[in-house]
C-alpha cells in the first residue's frame, strides 16, 4: 500500500498537468479566435486584417511578401489604416485601396495643414513625397458624409 503523502503528491502534480493542459487550450483556442467578429457583433470596434490574398495581389515571382492589410475603425469614428495603396492624389485628396479576399475598400483620404506625413524611417515627408503605388498607414477620423469612407487624415506613414 502507498504512504497517504506519496498519493497527494500524485494527485497534486496530476492536478497541476490537468489545470496547465486546460489554461493552455483556453489561450489557444482564444488566440485562434477571430476577434473582429466579436467585435463586430457588439457593436464597439470593426477590425479587419488582410493578408493581401485579392487578385492584385496573386503570388509572381518575386520573393516580397504582400503587404498586410489592416482596418480598425472605433465607435467614435478613429479610423487606422495599415497597408493601403494609394491608387490616384488629387490636389490634397488621396484615394487609396485595400483588399480583403475578392472586396476592395477605397478611401478618400483628406489631408490639410494639419496633417503630419512620416517616412518608414519616422523622418518628416510632405504630401508631395507620396506617390501612386506607395503603401501607407493612415490614421484620422471618420467622415460619414460621403459616399466612399471618407478620412481626416492625422497621420500619413510611408
Amino acid at each position: 500500500m502507498m504512504p497517504i503523502q506519496a498519493l497527494s503528491q500524485r494527485m497534486i502534480v496530476t492536478a497541476a498537468i490537468a489545470v496547465t493542459a486546460f489554461l493552455v487550450s483556453i489561450i489557444f483556442l482564444y488566440e485562434t479566435h477571430t476577434p473582429s467578429t466579436a467585435a463586430f457583433a457588439a457593436g464597439s470596434v470593426m477590425t479587419v486584417v488582410s493578408s493581401g490574398s485579392s487578385a492584385d495581389n496573386a503570388p509572381s515571382t518575386t520573393t516580397t511578401a504582400p503587404a498586410q492589410s489592416e482596418l480598425h475603425i472605433a465607435d467614435n469614428g478613429l479610423v487606422l489604416l495599415r497597408g493601403v495603396r494609394v491608387v490616384s492624389i488629387s490636389g490634397s485628396t488621396i484615394h487609396a485601396q485595400s483588399a480583403w479576399g475578392h472586396s476592395d475598400f477605397t478611401w478618400e483620404l483628406i489631408t490639410g495643414p494639419a496633417t503630419k506625413f512620416f517616412t518608414s524611417k519616422g523622418e518628416k515627408e510632405t504630401l508631395s513625397d507620396i506617390a501612386v503605388g506607395d503603401i501607407v498607414t493612415v490614421t484620422g477620423m471618420l467622415d460619414q458624409q460621403g459616399g466612399d469612407p471618407i478620412v481626416d487624415t492625422e497621420f500619413v506613414r510611408e
